[in-house]
């Protein structure tokens, strides 16, 4: 089932389908748009490459989630918080 949305301010991947979610709702991302993904650890590879993906600007790792921004004024940064 595919969802019909332009603009999407914040998304949350909460099924570990991470590329999934991206692919699909990234280009969909309003201009201040926020993704949270869980269980970031479990899908390293598909974190990495959301996180080097030119369109999210800013990333947090905060271990148990990952949250991007597509804020394109941002300068392009990947954070990790160890706890």
């Amino acid at each position: 089932k595919e969802s019909i949305v332009d603009n999407v301010d914040i998304l949350l991947c909460l099924n570990g389908k991470h590329k999934d979610a991206f692919n699909n709702y990234a280009n969909r991302m309003s201009k201040g748009g926020i993704m949270v993904f869980s269980k970031i650890h479990d899908a390293e590879d598909e974190w990495t490459q959301i996180t080097n993906d030119a369109r999210v600007r800013v990333s947090m790792d905060l271990y148990k989630i990952g949250v991007c921004w597509f804020r394109t004024e941002m300068q392009k940064e990947n954070y990790i918080v160890k706890f």
